[in-house]
């Protein structure tokens, strides 16, 4: 059987049935209810930073949800309440995030993220914060990058690597 791809329209970041949705999901034998009721409750994990985008993929009977989330500064700027972040030319701090979210950021981008590690992950999250004009817990990217290796989060990192590793 070859492989289908239905994008799953989104409104107001929530994942709706078209009747363009409902139509290709019943051409391949599907049942859009309940399909839209496995990929809601899929998407819900991924909704508090918003969804760019949904796909299910259908192969041999199989279906594959795929999720697109923002990158990871619009996640950081919604999570501070700012559209958009500090200017280039200042360094003005236009808000502060606390590394448990940005740990939660980075457990829903690291399939994205090419890190040998979450605490790899997490660094790269925590940098994004620099360029944007973000504090983490009042402190900077830079330091909190260097407490990270330091080991003075590992009990945080710990927590949410089990998210990533599925244990």
């Amino acid at each position: 059987m070859p492989r289908h791809i239905l994008r799953v329209p989104l409104q107001g970041g929530k994942p709706v049935a078209s009747p363009q949705f409902r139509e290709q999901a019943s051409s391949l034998g599907l049942n859009p209810d309940e399909l839209l009721k496995e990929v809601q409750e899929y998407a819900k994990k991924y909704g508090k930073f918003g969804l760019a985008g949904i796909e299910v993929e259908v192969s041999n009977g199989r279906i594959n949800i795929v999720v697109q989330t923002p990158p990871i500064g619009e996640m950081i700027l919604k999570a501070v309440g700012k559209p958009m972040g500090s200017h280039a030319s200042t360094k003005e701090i236009i808000g502060d995030v606390s590394l448990e979210t940005l740990a939660e950021i980075a457990v829903t981008k690291y399939h994205e993220l090419k890190s040998k590690s979450f605490k790899s992950a997490l660094k790269q999250v925590v940098s994004t914060c620099k360029t944007l004009g973000v504090t983490v817990d009042g402190k900077s990217a830079d330091e909190v990058i260097r407490l990270i290796d330091s080991g003075a989060y590992d009990e945080t990192i710990k927590k949410y690597e089990g998210a990533v590793l599925g244990t």
